[in-house]
């Protein structure tokens, strides 16, 4: 079971998505400077043990456009885990 757990702030949005009951991270990330000319993301998964690591600057305008970005990201062909968010069964 895919989980993935959101914490936003007033200006951020970290994540981490699972795979339950295993507690094995698949990816966390760091989408912060919302609502600042220079946005930040951080993006990682994690590969048979290994982390790869992808960043991008751009404006992200305000959390829809960040949690936008988090379901582009983990879903992206070169740098996702996921082929579609309908498979993470949980969000918290």
């Amino acid at each position: 079971m895919k989980t993935l757990v959101i914490n936003t702030g007033s200006s951020s949005i970290k994540y981490q998505l699972f795979d339950m009951p295993e507690g094995k991270v698949i990816s966390s990330g760091l989408i912060e400077q919302i609502g600042e000319d220079h946005g930040h993301v951080k993006h990682k998964r994690y590969i048979r043990g290994v982390e790869d690591v992808h960043e991008e600057h751009a404006p992200i305008l305000h959390h829809q456009a960040g949690m936008n970005k988090l379901a582009e990201l983990l879903t992206d062909k070169e740098h996702g885990v996921i082929s579609k968010t309908s498979e993470i069964d949980l969000v918290g």
